[in-house]
């Protein structure tokens, strides 16, 4: 299942429709059945007609069908600033993503429990530095709930030593992320990532 292309996008897509004056019927039937609730259009039928009328559109805009894949995904940082900014970047590359974003592990580790097995996400990022309970002890109690066996948990943040990298690797963690500083930097890293773990198949496909 490919996904909807969110609003957002397809609206400019209809816009470069409407202003390439093809086919003025199409555009109008698109715009009155393709949408489901208001959120967009099937990927695949966007792409078929997006071929068909030869219009383009940056491949971004069709690489919404991830975030379904990724969804929802949860981040764990004490800095509302860094939650912030994390967000928007992930709503930039994936605009309908569902994300789960919380202060410290201890509100992680109750939001857990509180969850059935079909109801799991389907990525974790983790900051280090946090109050009441930090990134290592978190990871250490989702580790202890076997929860690392089944959802990838990225390391996100700003400095740490090899020591600490490879120590947390051994707790569990898929992967280890030095934050970015530039916002375009950081939409490639993540980009990355999430491209990377797809392709490895270690990001769940059901939840």
């Amino acid at each position: 299942m490919l996904g909807w292309i969110s609003k957002q996008s397809i609206d400019q897509y209809f816009s470069l429709l409407e202003s390439s004056k093809k086919d003025k019927s199409e555009f109008l039937y698109l715009k009155k059945t393709g949408r489901k609730k208001g959120e967009g259009l099937p990927y695949s039928y966007v792409v078929k007609i997006k071929e068909k009328r030869g219009i383009f559109m940056s491949s971004n805009h069709f690489d919404m069908n991830k975030y379904a894949i990724i969804s929802p995904l949860i981040y764990a940082e004490d800095d509302e600033d860094d939650r912030m900014f994390f967000e928007e970047a992930m709503q930039e590359i994936y605009p309908d993503i569902e994300m789960k974003l919380f202060a410290n592990g201890k509100i992680l580790i109750d939001y857990f429990t509180d969850l059935s097995a079909g109801a799991l996400p389907k990525l974790i990022f983790l900051d280090l530095n946090m109050p009441v309970m930090n990134g290592t002890e978190c990871l250490a109690e989702l580790n202890k709930a076997g929860l690392t066996a089944r959802i990838p948990v990225v390391i996100y943040t700003t400095s740490s030593t090899e020591e600490e990298r490879l120590k947390l690797l051994d707790m569990g963690a898929t992967s280890f992320l030095t934050k970015e500083t530039s916002v375009e930097r950081m939409h490639s890293q993540l980009r990355n990532l999430i491209d990377s773990l797809n392709e490895k198949g270690l990001i769940p496909r059901t939840a």
